[in-house]
């Protein structure tokens, strides 16, 4: 069943998945980096998503997609080559490189 996003939920969703192809673990702080905003704005986020089932966190830990939200990602198109993921996948690498 495909879910409504709105395009932050989107964006959100792109940077998890893209730092997840780059790093072992996610982490608020990344997803806060990555998205340039305040880790406060980024753990309510991860609850809406929590909510809707796209995503696993619980308080203090790492961040994974669910399989509900890898196939949200794909029916949405959000893995796909557009604009938005170029951007999610270079602030992942970016913070890739910025932590080695």
């Amino acid at each position: 069943m495909k879910q409504a996003l709105t395009p932050t939920m989107e964006d959100y969703m792109e940077l998890i998945y893209n730092l997840g192809k780059n790093v072992k673990v996610v982490r608020v702080r990344d997803i806060a980096r990555g998205m340039n905003v305040k880790m406060p704005s980024v753990t309510s986020m991860l609850k809406t998503l929590n909510k809707k089932n796209l995503i696993e966190h619980e308080k203090y830990e790492y961040v994974e997609l669910t399989e509900e939200g890898l196939e949200v990602a794909r029916e949405s198109d959000l893995i796909g080559c557009n604009t938005s993921t170029n951007t999610a996948r270079l602030a992942a690498q970016k913070i890739c490189v910025s932590d080695i």
